[in-house]
């Protein structure tokens, strides 16, 4: 579709959606306490994101006892946010529907201090870790124990305090915290301690869905958009002047009595955790949903199969535009103001058939240079040196790589040696335990042999090269 008939049905859509309506009251719920993890949604509505899309928002403040996904399932709140933990209660069917995702790495980690001498994740086995319920579910977490070869079982999981001092007082051995709280605390005291980040070990999660129940896209779809947009117009500015975010969460929003160091501090690590591996701010990507969903499968926490599809809203613009705009048509047809838009809308109507005729051509060069453009991506991507689930070097890095090396060798008159590694009966771990275990089982291997500093590469045919 041309870029002006969007014009021209966003300025349809504008005059019918603002000029004969107020603004409209939503509520957003938030996930915890008030911090810089909300950011966004203050600065949306302080800068007036928000009202410029004719929205009235109250923010809900956390409180402890209440059922979040049920609350919005039931129409009691319009948005909130929420954990990757999600799935589960779409799973348990609530009718909950995710609109983005504003941490494309989940925040979520496992502290250990030096002293305790819990250096690597091996060194779990019979430990305490607390956790809250949410935390000990996360996929993430569970994942990266797993991979380690930690059976959950052996792990001794008590209740969460949200008290560090429970860690150092050693009333726990490692402790679930955010990366962007925690470490802040730990290093103004001067506390030495590890931690364990389940996307260093290949799992970076979803966090901080934006979402809200399917009875609210089904009946007022116009408001879930432009919440959404204006949200992510509120996470733009927050991140671009976190100063300013910092300032106004003191001044209005402070009831953790929060320092501006620390807000500061919450504010770059989340920002790094919103733009990881720098994907688009809100990116909410199905094929990783569906990898997410999987490994919740394997561990048998679905109760109730789902499509995930019907977990994220996916829309056309084009149908979804001309839908709203028809409804919003008839709705206002008591205005005096709906026949003289009547008549205007079908000039506009009249003025897009005869520009489309002027366009044709062009379109049909533009669409054959899109092809084009994504033909050269889809090779380009097709060069990647890294294989993106075990994120080791791939057979292409390995081949140019070993020329190098190879000349290298001659040139020093030294010997090179090429060591081969095969994954035995693979193809049995896929065909009985599943493609996600399958996964897990290739990022263990990875971990086996990422302290290698020489090359490694794991292929299709699961086999790993080393040289030296």
């Amino acid at each position: 579709m041309n870029l002006y008939l969007i014009k021209l049905i966003l300025i349809i859509s504008f005059f019918t959606s603002f000029c004969f309506s107020n603004e409209k009251n939503v509520t957003i719920q938030l996930s915890w306490f008030d911090q810089f993890q909300f950011a966004g949604y203050y600065m949306a509505k302080e800068k007036g994101f928000y009202k410029d899309a004719g929205l009235k928002v109250d923010i809900k403040p956390f409180k402890f006892g209440i059922d979040i996904p049920s609350e919005v399932s039931k129409g009691n709140f319009d948005f909130a946010v929420g954990r990757e933990t999600l799935i589960l209660e779409k799973a348990n069917k609530k009718e909950i529907v995710a609109l983005y995702a504003l941490f494309q790495a989940s925040p979520l980690i496992l502290i250990s201090t030096k002293e305790s001498g819990i250096n690597e994740i091996t060194d779990f086995k019979d430990k305490k870790i607390m956790t809250t319920i949410d935390d000990a579910n996360e996929v993430s977490i569970k994942s990266m124990l797993t991979s380690q070869k930690i059976d959950l079982k052996h792990l001794k999981f008590i209740k969460h305090t949200h008290n560090l001092n429970d860690l150092l007082n050693k009333n726990t051995d490692v402790i679930s915290a955010y990366i962007s709280k925690a470490p802040y605390h730990l290093q103004k005291i001067n506390i030495k301690y590890n931690t364990f980040v389940p996307k260093d070990y290949g799992f970076d999660m979803y966090s901080d869905l934006l979402y809200t129940s399917e009875s609210k896209i089904k009946n007022d779809l116009e408001t879930v958009r432009r919440f959404k947009e204006a949200s992510l117009r509120g996470w733009e500015y927050a991140y671009s002047h976190i100063n300013e975010a910092t300032d106004l969460i003191l001044k209005k929003y402070n009831t953790q009595n929060l320092t501006k160091d620390e807000l500061i501090f919450e504010a770059k690590e989340l920002k790094k955790l919103s733009y990881y591996q720098d994907k688009k701010l809100g990116n909410l990507d199905l094929n990783k949903l569906r990898r997410i969903y999987d490994l919740y499968n394997i561990m048998g926490l679905i109760k109730n199969q789902i499509d995930i599809k019907s977990f994220i809203l996916l829309e056309n613009n084009f149908q979804t535009f001309l839908k709203d705009t028809f409804t919003n048509l008839y709705k206002y047809l008591k205005s005096p103001y709906a026949y003289f838009f009547i008549f205007i809308f079908f000039l506009l109507i009249l003025l897009i058939f005869y520009k489309q005729i002027e366009v044709h051509k062009t379109a049909k060069k533009l669409l054959s240079k899109e092809k084009e453009l994504l033909r050269v991506n889809k090779e380009l991507k097709n060069l990647s040196e890294k294989d993106h689930l075990t994120k080791l070097h791939n057979r292409r890095y390995f081949e140019l790589i070993a020329k190098e090396y190879l000349s290298l060798a001659k040139r020093e008159n030294k010997d090179m040696a090429i060591l081969l590694i095969d994954i035995d009966n693979f193809k049995k771990v896929n065909d009985t335990h599943g493609h996600a275990v399958g996964d897990i089982t290739l990022i263990s291997m990875a971990q086996i042999m990422r302290p290698f500093k020489n090359l490694c590469q794991v292929t299709n045919s699961n086999k790993c090269y080393t040289s030296k």
